[in-house]
């Protein structure tokens, strides 16, 4: 009887060719993770542009049914939309019936309408999302969607003179509206507030927000402690001189 034999050839990497694969997916990783993260980033940033979109042209439509008149009362530059939210339960929330919401929403996952996609609680004190807390992402400008008297800034002549302004204040008699902020990522308003420390951003570019104007139309800003009134805003209804 013959035994025959076989001769396997067995295929392998070497240590240095793993390495070699190695070395190349890392530099490939560190290429492609920023970039994704800018991606998502980016993303955010959009789907948080097209619910201030959907603000702000509900805004014009509750202007026009209460023949430009705005809306104020207590927190009102808060809960002008959403859920009930943690904080502010009891409070009504007037634009709902304009972005097709129930007037009452008992669940968060009611009001998506009004949800950052960016607002993850990351940025707060307490690591809660503005959403869940306030019940809306979002927050109009309070001279001319909030209380009916203002907080006193430094200058006490500009705040008497925007407490006298907010009586009565109607949409048709404000100025520049391509350029008046309606409303904004929550924390737009103490980035300009000047007695308000800086405030973290949720888009990670510093200082900058997502805002929408009068107008109806919407960008990403940079809002710039303690002015009222640049080149890309303004935060006064009324004609600057």
């Amino acid at each position: 009887m013959k035994w025959r034999h076989s001769t396997r050839i067995i295929w392998a990497f070497t240590l240095i060719e793993l390495l070699v694969v190695i070395a190349v997916l890392t530099v490939l990783m560190a290429i492609l993770l920023p970039a994704l993260g800018l991606a998502r980033d980016l993303a955010k940033r959009t789907s948080c542009q097209a619910n201030l979109r959907q603000v702000g042209q509900a805004w014009l439509m509750y202007f026009n049914d209460y023949e430009g008149k705005t809306y104020q009362g207590v927190n009102a530059d808060v809960v002008f939309a959403g859920w009930k939210g943690l904080y502010l339960p009891k409070s009504p929330r007037p634009l709902n019936p304009y972005l097709s919401l129930p007037l009452i929403c008992e669940s968060e996952h009611e009001a998506r309408a009004v949800c950052c996609p960016a607002d993850t609680g990351r940025t707060e004190e307490f690591g809660l999302p503005k959403y869940v807390t306030h019940g809306n992402s979002y927050r109009a400008n309070h001279i001319t969607i909030g209380p009916n008297q203002m907080p006193d800034l430094p200058e006490k002549e500009l705040s008497d003179a925007i407490n006298a302004g907010l009586k009565d204040l109607n949409v048709q008699d404000m100025h520049d509206l391509s350029r008046l902020v309606l409303a904004g990522d929550h924390h737009w308003v103490n980035q300009w507030w000047p007695t308000v420390p800086d405030v973290n951003e949720w888009h990670r570019r510093p200082h900058r927000f997502n805002v929408v104007y009068m107008d109806g139309h919407v960008a990403f800003v940079k809002i710039q402690k303690g002015k009222y009134v640049t080149d890309q805003y303004t935060v006064f209804p009324w004609k600057v001189p």
